[in-house]
């Protein structure tokens, strides 16, 4: 099985279309089909959208693994919930300065 086969798999399984993922991961319909038809492979950064949107790990997509997910750890929830912190910090700092303009 090539990674495209195992990428359709894993939509299907979900009952999910194409339009539907390329909505939630901002990856074209055009480049998710041709992902699927093994036309080319994705790119690092769609690689890891489309493993967060499944909630997957980047070894079972690329067929490495059985697991569909990682164990998480402490630490990982940790930076998640910091990335998040610095993201909101990020947005009430541009208001304030929006704010003073």
């Amino acid at each position: 099985m090539q990674l495209g086969d195992h990428l359709r798999n894993i939509r299907e399984s979900r009952d999910l279309k194409q339009t539907d993922v390329a909505k939630a991961t901002h990856i074209s319909n055009k480049i998710l089909s041709n992902y699927e038809r093994n036309i080319c492979y994705p790119t690092i950064d769609n690689l890891i959208e489309l493993c967060r949107f499944y909630q997957i790990s980047a070894d079972y997509l690329l067929m490495l693994t059985d697991k569909k997910t990682e164990p998480k750890t402490v630490e990982h929830d940790l930076y998640i919930i910091d990335k998040k912190i610095l993201n909101i910090l990020k947005i009430l700092i541009l208001k304030i300065i929006s704010r003073k303009s």
